[in-house]
């Protein structure tokens, strides 16, 4: 409930903002084209990485999608303000039919809020997906395990634009009051990172 308003915030600052949904595909996409180690084979510039991104943003029930989250590679800064596992059991036993569903959304004040957060965050799904599947695939062509590419690619889905989930012990309760005080804090240190490394 004390999320409520900075969600709130979000949806209006960033989210349900057809210019910054636009502009933050080209932000995620330079950022990781600078943080990736293969900047080329996993960029929207990979034709087949980009339609596999695609579908994994677009397709939740998709084979895409699906590998996305269990790798750990899917996510979004919306998830982190959320009770994920009390609303995710609400949301299931809801799904029993298709009126059950829509009838639970609309009940819920706080399910139309998720609702409206999962199709802003598609953008985002899919700056990580072009960044696990790019990777992944790079990381193959080197000679790597299957095992060591896909924790390749996952690493570098969650690291290469914006981990929202690395927020530190007070992280999560400061960003919950303080809108994209996380956002600036590990975008600036994945940014020192790499200026150090490369």
């Amino acid at each position: 409930v004390l999320s409520y308003p900075t969600r709130v915030l979000r949806l209006g600052a960033t989210g349900v903002n057809v210019g910054f949904a636009g502009a933050n595909v080209v932000k995620d996409a330079a950022s990781a084209f600078i943080n990736s180690e293969h900047p080329l084979q996993a960029s929207i510039a990979n034709p087949k990485v980009f339609l596999k991104s695609l579908s994994a943003a677009f397709n939740h029930s998709g084979k895409a999608y699906s590998e996305l989250v269990r790798e750990g590679a899917g996510g979004t800064s919306f998830d982190i303000a959320r009770n994920a596992a009390k609303d995710t059991v609400g949301k299931i036993r809801a799904e029993r039919s298709g009126v059950s569903k829509v009838l639970h959304t609309v009940k819920s004040p706080s399910e139309l809020l998720r609702a409206v957060e999962d199709t802003i965050g598609r953008s985002e799904e899919f700056g990580r997906a072009v960044q696990y599947f790019g990777n992944k695939s790079a990381a193959l062509r080197e000679g790597k395990t299957v095992a060591e590419a896909t924790a390749y690619g996952a690493d570098a889905a969650r690291n290469n634009t914006v981990n929202f989930a690395r927020a530190g012990e007070y992280g999560r309760v400061v960003n919950s009051v303080l809108p994209y005080v996380n956002a600036g804090v590990q975008g600036s240190r994945t940014l020192m990172r790499n200026l150090r490394d490369r």
